[in-house]
């Protein structure tokens, strides 16, 4: 992989020298990475039940809808403090150490969870939970970008997504059998029971994937990070930056937060029903999820990010205008068709940016961008909705979402796509699976 952000090529000319493959690598897309894939979907099991449960949870204490949303930005605050640190120390000590950590963290802020009497020990609870998520998803994401090559990234990323959500179909769907039968509480002691199975898997099945090439440039650089922190204002980086910002806004805030809230109020669906419309969501994303990361591989990244950013316009309008369940149903498929598009997509853009003997670094500091994005996405969300309503909330981000598929259009990079003649690939590269 080029360590230039900016004008990486997806091939390599014919005079350039073969790609050296770490020694750790894996093939992402093999039986070997089974384990990962299966922690994938165990995640998104236990995540899936506790996205359904984290609204309705804080609501039942009888806050305002704003502080509602501070629950789900206060993830975003914990993965804005926690995502560059764990970069950084995965390249010192390795992908897995931090991974592990980062389940035991959530597995056990999750169990106390069930014990909280009041909103704010749920709110910190969350924010301490946060923090082992964030671990775990940023040492993942590296292991994935040290685990592939540009030519199958998309691919590979979209079995990732796959993964973990046939995990979120069934997740939201128990977590309302589970409200159903024992209480909202009970969906948190699932979830922990998840983060268990997660954590032998990743201790015993899941190998180290630290490239060599990160050592061997950590020791020449005396343990120091010699990460160019002026990539990260450049054109590519802000765009994409500016991507995932309106992707958190829509997926965290007006649909992970409000949707919820607002269908329970306004349309009069139980937990069990808000849990089967996320589910259907899932399904809906699940059967686009691969087909667009093939044709990232193959066509480029760009267009379908374009593609997903608009889609998601147009479900957040249409949450605007829900009054019935018909409605409901149709706008929770176009959101899981948008989301499936580009759920993956900026990710992948900022795997191929990034140098590959500093990606973990390169990985957790670009986590802050995206995260900007999960902090004030869901509480201007939020503030939106409980001064002008819900409708203006989800109005503003169809708009918001608008600009940046232009700003995508106009400004964003291309970091994929192998249509090209294949004099251009190297010979000597063996195919991609």
């Amino acid at each position: 992989m080029s360590t230039e952000p900016q004008d990486q090529r997806p091939h390599q000319s014919a005079t350039e020298p073969p790609r050296q493959e770490s020694p750790s690598a894996l093939n992402a897309l093999s039986w070997e990475a089974m384990p990962l894939f299966v922690t994938f979907f165990l995640w998104g099991l236990g995540t899936g039940a506790q996205h359904l449960a984290r609204p309705l949870f804080a609501a039942s204490f009888g806050v305002p809808v704003f502080l509602v949303t501070l629950i789900i930005a206060s993830n975003a605050i914990a993965h804005l403090i926690s995502d560059p640190v764990t970069g950084i120390l995965t390249d010192r000590w390795g992908r897995k150490p931090l991974v592990i950590g980062g389940n035991l963290l959530r597995g056990v802020s999750t169990l106390l969870q069930f014990f909280s009497r009041s909103y704010y020990e749920f709110l910190i609870l969350e924010f301490i939970g946060a923090i082992g998520v964030s671990m775990f998803s940023t040492g993942s994401s590296i292991i994935m970008a040290d685990a592939t090559r540009p030519e199958n990234r998309g691919r590979a990323m979209a079995v990732r997504s796959t993964a973990m959500r046939m995990g979120m179909i069934i997740g939201p769907a128990v977590g309302g059998l589970i409200s159903v039968l024992g209480g909202l509480r009970v969906i948190f002691l699932f979830n922990a029971a998840t983060k268990v199975a997660i954590h032998f898997l990743l201790f015993y099945l899941v190998r180290e994937t630290n490239p060599e090439t990160t050592r061997r440039s950590r020791q020449a650089a005396g343990g120091r990070s010699n990460l160019d922190f002026s990539m990260f204002l450049r054109k590519p980086v802000l765009v994409i930056a500016l991507v995932t910002f309106g992707m958190s806004a829509m997926t965290s805030g007006a649909f992970g937060a409000l949707f919820p809230v607002h269908a329970q109020e306004n349309v009069g669906l139980s937990a069990g029903d808000i849990g089967n419309m996320i589910s259907l969501a899932a399904i809906v994303g699940l059967i686009v999820t691969f087909p667009s990361g093939f044709l990232m591989d193959r066509f480029g990244r760009k267009y379908f990010l374009i593609l997903g950013l608009l889609v998601l316009a147009a479900s957040a309008y249409l949450l605007s205008q829900i009054t019935t369940l018909q409605a409901v149903i149709i706008t929770v498929m176009v959101f899981g068709w948008g989301q499936g598009v580009t759920m993956g997509g900026s990710e992948v853009v900022a795997i191929d940016l990034a140098p590959e003997d500093r990606r973990g670094a390169f990985l957790g500091i670009w986590n802050l961008f995206r995260n900007v994005g999960g902090i004030i996405g869901p509480l201007l969300v939020g503030f939106s909705a409980q001064i002008f309503g819900f409708q203006a909330a989800f109005l503003s981000t169809c708009a918001f979402l608008v600009f940046c598929a232009l700003m995508m259009a106009a400004f964003g990079p291309e970091t994929g796509g192998n249509w090209r003649p294949r004099a251009r690939q190297d010979a000597s590269q063996p195919p991609v699976s």
